[in-house]
């Protein structure tokens, strides 16, 4: 949502929500490839959900990614992306490691 964003200007507001919109479209296609993480986490005392808290994470890489259509509708700004995944064998591989892995130099 535009109006929502921070900034003084239209121009600002709308620069924002292009690129939380953008941001949105990719971490939806890391979740069709990658699936999502969740955890999830329930306090009770005498039967009764005291806290309740549900957590997810994303984390891939999207190589190859069209943008499809990026556009303002109301107040609302929206990108289209496709990623053709008969693609994906043709593109250059990412090497991955885990986050906090030290690799040693001598590998």
């Amino acid at each position: 949502m535009v109006d929502s964003q921070p900034g003084t200007t239209y121009e600002d507001r709308l620069l924002l929500a292009i690129a939380a919109s953008r941001q949105d479209a990719y971490r939806q296609l890391a979740e069709q490839l990658y699936g999502k993480k969740l955890s999830a986490n329930s306090i009770t005392d005498k039967s009764v959900i005291t806290q309740d808290l549900v957590q997810s994470h994303v984390q891939g890489v999207i190589k190859g990614a069209e943008l499809v259509e990026s556009a303002v509708d109301g107040k609302l700004h929206f990108t289209k992306m496709k990623l053709d995944t008969a693609n994906l064998i043709t593109l250059p591989q990412v090497e991955s490691m885990p986050v906090g892995v030290k690799s040693k130099w001598w590998y």
